[in-house]
């Protein structure tokens, strides 16, 4: 019989899923216009290489064409990978909207963006979602949701006990709170911060 910590950790770590495959597509989608222009220019140099016939120039500018052309393209290229992305949202999304039936009305866990994790503390985005309301419309295809800009994506909830563990299983791996322990905010801290959104 699967407990609601189970359940929990399971909505956790596919949370957590796209919440990496959205700062992939991010990341990817951000590189294109650099290796566009760079192809353009070595496109356009590999042209004039041929134009005016020098082996030396068309084999070194052909490379280079070409490992531009690859990065774009190419198996590990970034519309490759942003494209791949884009499909194992749809598959995480497919396998998270089945767990949220086994959420119980004792823990009501919510989605919150992070902004900010410095020694200063946790930002917070204005807008939270309750995770047991999460519609598949809420996360885009690129993995996003609508809280504005948000460097990672929270899951947070208290206990049935009504206290905040930030050691649950389904808390204690989450990436904003390894860079909040990284930059030194202690639990205290860390447990107020919580608070103001749970």
């Amino acid at each position: 019989m699967r407990t609601i910590d189970d359940v929990l950790e399971d909505i956790s770590h596919e949370l957590k899923l796209i919440d990496i495959k959205r700062r992939m597509i991010a990341e990817t989608t951000a590189r294109l216009p650099w290796l566009y222009i760079a192809t353009a220019v070595l496109g356009f140099f590999l042209l004039g290489s041929i134009l005016s016939l020098s082996i030396f120039f068309i084999f070194i500018f052909g490379s280079l064409f070409s490992g531009a052309l690859a990065n774009i393209v190419g198996p590990l290229g970034a519309l490759t990978a942003r494209k791949r992305a884009y499909r194992e949202v749809a598959d995480i999304k497919e396998r998270l909207f089945p767990k949220l039936l086994g959420l119980t009305p004792e823990v009501s866990p919510v989605l919150v963006g992070i902004s900010h994790v410095g020694k200063d503390g946790v930002r917070f985005t204005e807008r939270k979602v309750s995770v047991a309301a999460l519609r598949e419309e809420d996360i885009d295809v690129r993995g996003a949701m609508a809280f504005g800009y948000y460097k990672y994506l929270a899951f947070l909830f208290r206990t049935p006990a009504g206290t905040i563990d930030l050691k649950h299983p389904a808390i204690r791996q989450q990436y904003w709170l390894a860079e909040a322990r990284r930059r030194g905010l202690g639990p205290d801290a860390l447990s107020r911060a919580v608070a103001e959104v749970v």
